[in-house]
């Protein structure tokens, strides 16, 4: 039971730092960068991923924190999870097209 908590505190803090790290890089205008599309593609296949699996009753044990407060809060993070992938991938992509425009 100890070692559940330990994992979900590192899993936490890792996201954590990951959305913070992409918060910082987002303010300095760093997201024509190809890693951006990717890390926005890794947060949308968990996200798709981690839904499905809640469906059959099944989780990815590094996100199993995710069901803290019960499970419409921890769709509701999932689903959070998939639209930030998604704007991730938007707006990377769409400042990698406009600076091949200029």
């Amino acid at each position: 039971m100890q070692s559940f908590h330990l994992t979900s505190i590192i899993s936490m803090l890792l996201i954590i730092a990951l959305l913070s790290t992409l918060a910082l890089n987002l303010c300095f205008s760093l997201m024509d960068k190809p890693i951006f599309t990717v890390i926005g593609y890794i947060f949308l296949l968990l996200g798709f991923v981690s839904i499905i699996l809640s469906i059959v009753g099944l989780r990815l044990s590094f996100l199993s924190f995710l069901e803290f407060a019960g499970p419409l809060v921890g769709f509701m993070i999932k689903i959070s999870l998939i639209m930030i992938g998604f704007i991730i991938m938007y707006i990377s992509k769409t400042i990698q097209q406009d600076r091949l425009e200029e």
